[in-house]
């Protein structure tokens, strides 16, 4: 029995996010194909595919960000405060303090 792996772990990518920005640009200039672009610059083919044709297909993986940025500076000013007081802060902690955040930027009640 042969398992596929790919289909439990996922590939990481070995294209930068500017080679796939190149590509997809060539292609909408009508300079290259798809498949062209795909071999010029090393970006799977689909990958290219679903960008020209769903320019707004979101790119980014896993779940939207909950915390905003601000929130996000909080809780890392208090994090870097407590391990200057040589207090670490523990998951429980952290998580309580998140919730809080959260909870006083009205985002969810």
């Amino acid at each position: 029995m042969v398992i596929n792996v790919s289909v439990f772990f996922r590939m990481p990518k070995k294209y930068s996010g500017e080679k796939l920005a190149q590509a997809v640009g060539s292609v909408r200039r009508g300079h290259l194909t798809i498949a062209q672009a795909s071999r010029e610059y090393g970006v799977p083919w689909m990958t290219v595919s679903d960008h020209v044709k769903k320019p707004r297909m979101r790119t980014t993986t896993g779940p939207p960000r909950q915390l905003s940025d601000e929130d996000t500076r909080a809780f890392l000013d208090f994090a870097l405060f407590c391990a200057r007081q040589r207090f670490p802060l523990t998951r429980e902690a952290s998580r309580a303090y998140i919730q809080a955040l959260v909870v006083q930027s009205g985002k969810y009640p």
